[in-house]
C-alpha cells in the first residue's frame, strides 16, 4: 500500500472520554488544535484510546471540521485512525503509544 502523508498527531487521554490533540499537515506552518469525545455508545474498553468518538478540530482557514474518529487497536500494538462521517472517510492514520500519548501521522482517502 502507498500512501502520501500528509501529517502527523499527538493525541494526549484527558480523561472522561476526552482526547486533546496538536497536529500539523503539510498545508499549515504552525501546529492546529483538535478534541475529541467518546460517544456513549461505544463499546467498553479499558484502552484509554481505542474507540468511537465525535472529533472537531481547527483549520488554517479559521473553521472547525467535524467528524467521526475511529480508533482501533492493531494486534501488533499500533492503532488504526479513521476520521469519516456519513458521506464519505476523509483521513486513515497509523500511532503508537509513546509515553502514554497515541503519536502518529495520517493521510487523505484517495476520492
Amino acid at each position: 500500500m502507498t500512501v502520501k502523508l500528509i501529517g502527523s498527531f499527538v493525541f494526549i487521554n484527558q480523561g472522561y472520554g476526552v482526547l486533546s490533540s496538536v497536529y500539523h499537515n503539510n498545508i499549515a506552518t504552525e501546529p492546529y488544535p483538535e478534541t475529541a469525545k467518546r460517544k456513549k455508545d461505544s463499546e467498553e474498553t479499558t484502552d484509554l484510546f481505542e474507540g468511537m468518538y465525535s472529533t472537531i478540530w481547527l483549520e488554517v482557514r479559521d473553521v472547525d471540521d467535524r467528524t467521526d474518529l475511529e480508533i482501533t487497536r492493531q494486534r501488533n500494538g499500533t492503532y488504526k485512525l479513521t476520521w469519516f462521517d456519513s458521506k464519505k472517510t476523509y483521513y486513515n492514520g497509523i500511532g503508537f503509544l509513546h509515553d502514554n500519548k497515541l503519536v502518529g501521522s495520517y493521510w487523505q482517502v484517495p476520492a
